[in-house]
């Protein structure tokens, strides 16, 4: 009989790679429900440039959404 060892899947790099990923998608939708809120829907372009942000550039988006007025906002 073969015994393999015991593994806490949790602390895998491939099960940690895709909870970040998971995060990351969770905070990607929170943060264009809140901006769709604010200044109406996003097109597709700023959909994707927010996407592609850099996690310092997406985390201080976080914070300045709150004193978003216009779309223009999202250029700053």
């Amino acid at each position: 009989m073969i015994h393999f060892p015991k593994i806490n899947i949790k602390q895998t790099p491939l099960y940690q790679k895709a909870f970040e990923i998971g995060i990351y998608q969770g905070k990607l939708e929170i943060v264009s429900i809140q901006l769709s809120f604010l200044l109406g829907k996003l097109n597709i372009t700023q959909q994707q440039q927010i996407e592609s942000l850099s996690p310092e550039s997406f985390n201080a988006l976080t914070e300045e959404l709150l004193v978003f007025k216009t779309v223009n906002d999202l250029n700053h």
